[in-house]
């Protein structure tokens, strides 16, 4: 039988809820070589670390490879303070203005009440790339566990997602949180709605470090997800639920 996607992903990897310094560092270190490094979108700096104003009212997940203990990956989720109309999202300051109206309107929006997942970035040695014929680099030196790792590669954006939408779903229950929002390629976005994360464009692209697009996802559209994502991210929340809810209240 076909192991399911929760299975699949727990054999390789373990989210983490990046509640300390020591983890907030990991995840500003991988965007750091992933955003200034290896894609030149950022400025490198000489701490090696990659951070901007909205990490200060964000919060960070990482995805763990189970057999090194390296992180593969990182994003975070930027939630905005209710009552603090100087805490706005990336999306607000850059994309508001081409939304389209007739899927969602800025100006119906309740400030705390919407979030924005951003900052993706997957360690190049988990990224499985056409040209790179050895990767994944010093992971494993066993060619069956290898080509293993390879298929599984594709869980941990899914494995990010889920984990900043564990949280998301909880502020939904507890604190009205009821829109999620992004910036990404279309390919990307075609990718996640495979695992049953619909995602709909809200504007048009833009060429904002390559084509891109904003996106939105209504938390009340969680009914909408695909049995099988809906199982792992049940996993998920049953690890990340008891290190987050302490920093919500």
């Amino acid at each position: 039988m076909r192991p399911s996607l929760r299975d699949q992903f727990f054999l390789y990897f373990t989210p983490v809820y990046a509640n300390t310094e020591a983890l907030k560092a990991e995840v500003y270190s991988i965007r750091h070589e992933v955003y200034c490094d290896e894609f030149g979108f950022e400025a490198e700096n000489i701490d090696h670390i990659e951070i901007d104003e909205y990490d200060e009212y964000s919060h960070h997940f990482l995805i763990q490879h189970n057999s090194t203990g390296k992180y593969a990956g990182c994003i975070r989720l930027i939630l905005p303070t209710p009552g603090q109309p100087n805490t706005p999202l990336p999306i607000e300051e850059h994309f508001f203005d081409i939304l389209d109206k007739n899927i969602l309107d800025p100006s119906t929006l309740t400030h705390g009440r919407y979030a924005e997942l951003s900052r993706l970035a997957v360690h190049r040695d988990f990224r499985k790339r056409a040209n790179d014929r050895n990767s994944p680099v010093g992971l494993t030196d066993n060619a069956e566990e290898q080509e293993h790792l390879k298929r599984a590669f594709p869980l941990i954006n899914v494995g990010l997602y889920l984990s900043a939408f564990s949280l998301a779903l909880y502020c939904h229950t507890y604190y009205e949180l009821d829109t999620i929002f992004m910036v990404t390629e279309p390919r990307l976005a075609r990718n996640i709605k495979r695992f049953g994360l619909s995602f709909e464009q809200a504007g048009p692209l833009v060429e904002y470090h390559g084509s891109r697009a904003p996106y939105v996802f209504k938390t009340s559209n969680e009914r909408n997800i695909s049995e099988d994502t809906q199982n792992l991210l049940e996993g998920i929340n049953n690890v990340l639920i008891d290190q987050f809810r302490p920093q919500l209240g």
